[in-house]
C-alpha cells in the first residue's frame, strides 16, 4: 500500500505542474515502476574457502638470559680492577681483587688455633688408649699388694710356728759354731804372722771373716729370741694399717677405671674443637678467595666498571656482564591472548631500529602476570642469526595464534541476526530463505561460518530487508571476490 501511494504521489506531481519534461518525466516513470514494484532488489555472492589466520601484535625488548651486576661478596677495599668498558671476558676471568691484609692476619691465627686443638686431640686420644691399661695394672697391683698384707697380718696375729722356732734355733747354733770356728783360725794365723809364716794381709781377712760370723750369730739369737716373745701389739696395729692402706689403693684404683669412660666424652670435646677451627680456617679462606672477584660467565664489559680504591660491602657492583649467549625477544602480551597461546607459535619480530624482520617463536610464557594492565611476559626465541642484536633493543611482534587452511567464508555484512541467532540468506525459487550459521575466526571484511557449503550464493546486499520467504529479485551480474559486493544484473522474473 505504501508502494501505491508513492506511486500516486508522483503522477499527482506531474498533474499539477503541468510542464513538459521529458526527463523529469521518465525519471518519475522509473521511480514509480520500482516503488511499485513488489520484489526486493538483492545483490549475492558465493561462500568461497580461502585460507584464515588470526595474530595478535605485541611489543617488547630484546634481552639476554645471563646478563648480571657482578657484586663483590665480602666487605673491603678494591685494590686493583683488571678489565675496562669492552672488555671480552672469559668465564672465570678475574675481573678485580679486594684487599685481604685483614684476612690473611686472621688466618694465620686460625691456623695456629687450629694446630693446638689438633694436638690436644692428639693427647686425649693417646690418653684415652694408654689410661685403661694402666689402671687395670695399677688395680692388680694394689690388689696384689692387699693380699700380701693381710697374709702378714694374718700371720702376726697367729704368732710363729714351732716348726719357725726350731729352724731359728738350729741357725743360731750353726751360726755359733761357725764363729767358734773362725775364732779359733783368727788365733791360729796369728801365730802364723807372728812366726813369719804368712803374709800380714792374712791376718785382716781372717779378722773380717770372723767379724762376719759374730754378725751371723749375733742375727740368729735376735731371731730366736723374736719368735720366742711372740708379735707385739704395736706391730699387729702397723699391720692392720698396712691393710687398710692396700683397700683404699684398690678403691682408688677402681675410682680411676671408671672414670677412665670419660676420656672418650674428652676425645669427643676434643674433635668438635678441632672440627670447629677447622671450619674458622676454611670460612676465612673461602673469603679470601671471594676478594677476588671473577666472572660467571663468557661475556662483554659494559659500562664503567668500579675504580680501584672504593670500598664496598657485600653485594657491591664492580661490573656490569652482559653475556654471549643468543638473545631472545620479551614481549608483552593481553590476559585474554593468553588461553589461546601455545608454545610453538610462530612469531614475526620487527626491530625497528634496524629495519629488519626476523622469524622466532614463543618459548614460554611467565605464569604470573603484572597487576598493571594485566599483562604477561612471553619469552620469543630467534630461529635466525642475530649478531645484530643488542640487548634493550625495542621490538615489535606479530604472533600467530591459530590458522585455518581451508575456512568457509562470507562477507561479514551477509551475516545478519533474527531472532537472536546469526543468519545468513540463499535464494530459492525467487523467495530469501534463511539458514542459521555460526561465526568463526574474522579477518579484515570477511568471517569464518558454518552452516552453508562452499559455492552457496548468499544476499550481501538487501539482506536487511529480508525474512524467511520474502520474494527478491536477484540483480543480475558475477559473483563478487570474497571480501567484495558487485552486484548482479540478471533479472530473475517471480
Amino acid at each position: 500500500m505504501k508502494q501505491i501511494t508513492l506511486a500516486a504521489m508522483a503522477l499527482v506531481a506531474l498533474t499539477v505542474t503541468g510542464c513538459v519534461n521529458r526527463d523529469e518525466q521518465k525519471t518519475a516513470k522509473e521511480t514509480a515502476k520500482i516503488v511499485s514494484d513488489p520484489l526486493i532488489a538483492v545483490s549475492v555472492q558465493s561462500a568461497q574457502t580461502r585460507p584464515l589466520s588470526e595474530s595478535v601484535e605485541v611489543t617488547g625488548s630484546i634481552d639476554v638470559g645471563d646478563t648480571t651486576a657482578v657484586g663483590a661478596r665480602i666487605s673491603g677495599r678494591i685494590v686493583s680492577v683488571f678489565v675496562q668498558e669492552g672488555s671480552v671476558v672469559k668465564e672465570g676471568q678475574i675481573l678485580a681483587v679486594q684487599d685481604t691484609s685483614q684476612l690473611q692476619t686472621q688466618l694465620s691465627q686460625a691456623l695456629a688455633n687450629l694446630r693446638s686443638a689438633e694436638a690436644q686431640l692428639q693427647q686425649q686420644i693417646k690418653n684415652a688408649s694408654m689410661t685403661p691399661d694402666r689402671t687395670s695394672a695399677q688395680i692388680r697391683t694394689a690388689e696384689a699388694a692387699l693380699r700380701q698384707a693381710r697374709v702378714n697380718l694374718q700371720k702376726a696375729i697367729n704368732g710363729p710356728r714351732g716348726q719357725e722356732i726350731e729352724q731359728a734355733e738350729a741357725t743360731l747354733r750353726s751360726s755359733d759354731e761357725n764363729l767358734k770356728t773362725q775364732k779359733l783360725e783368727l788365733e791360729r794365723v796369728q801365730k802364723l804372722v807372728s812366726e813369719g809364716a804368712v803374709a800380714a794381709n792374712r791376718l785382716d781377712s781372717q779378722r773380717n771373716q770372723v767379724a762376719a760370723a759374730q754378725a751371723q750369730f749375733d742375727g740368729a739369737k735376735q731371731s730366736v729370741n723374736l719368735l720366742r716373745e711372740g708379735t707385739r701389739k704395736e706391730d699387729i696395729q702397723a699391720l692392720r694399717e698396712a691393710v687398710s692402706q692396700a683397700e683404699s689403693s684398690v678403691r682408688s684404683s677402681k675410682v680411676q677405671r671408671d672414670l677412665d669412660s670419660l676420656l672418650l666424652d674428652q676425645v669427643r670435646s676434643s674433635k668438635a674443637q678441632v672440627d670447629a677451627a677447622r671450619a674458622s680456617v676454611q670460612q676465612i679462606q673461602q673469603q679470601i678467595g671471594d676478594a677476588t672477584v671473577k666472572a660467571p660467565f663468557a661475556g662483554t664489559i659494559t659500562g664503567k666498571p668500579t675504580q680501584a680504591g672504593s670500598v664496598l660491602a657485600p653485594g657491591g657492583k664492580v661490573v656490569d656482564l652482559v653475556g654471549q649467549s643468543k638473545p631472545y625477544f620479551t614481549a608483552q602480551v593481553p590476559e585474554q591472548v593468553i588461553p589461546k597461546l601455545i608454545s610453538g607459535a610462530t612469531v614475526t619480530i620487527t626491530i625497528d631500529a634496524l629495519g629488519a624482520k626476523f622469524p622466532g617463536r614463543v618459548e614460554s610464557v611467565n605464569p604470573l602476570g603484572s597487576e598493571f594492565g594485566r599483562q604477561f611476559s612471553v619469552r620469543v626465541a630467534f630461529d635466525a642469526a642475530t649478531a645484530s642484536l643488542r640487548p634493550g633493543m625495542f621490538a615489535r611482534g606479530s604472533v600467530l595464534l591459530r590458522s585455518i587452511p581451508s575456512a568457509t567464508v562470507v562477507p561479514d555484512s551477509a551475516v545478519v541476526k533474527r531472532d537472536g541467532k546469526d543468519v545468513v540468506f540463499t535464494i530459492r525459487d525467487s523467495a530469501a530463505e534463511q539458514v542459521s550459521v555460526t561465526r568463526g575466526l574474522r579477518q579484515g571484511e570477511l568471517v569464518q561460518v558454518s552452516g552453508v557449503l562452499p559455492g552457496t550464493e548468499v544476499v550481501i546486499r538487501g539482506q536487511e530487508a529480508l525474512d524467511n520467504g520474502t520474494k527478491v529479485k536477484v540483480q543480475a551480474g558475477t559473483d563478487a571476490k570474497p571480501g567484495e559486493t558487485k552486484e548482479v544484473t540478471e533479472e530473475t522474473k517471480a
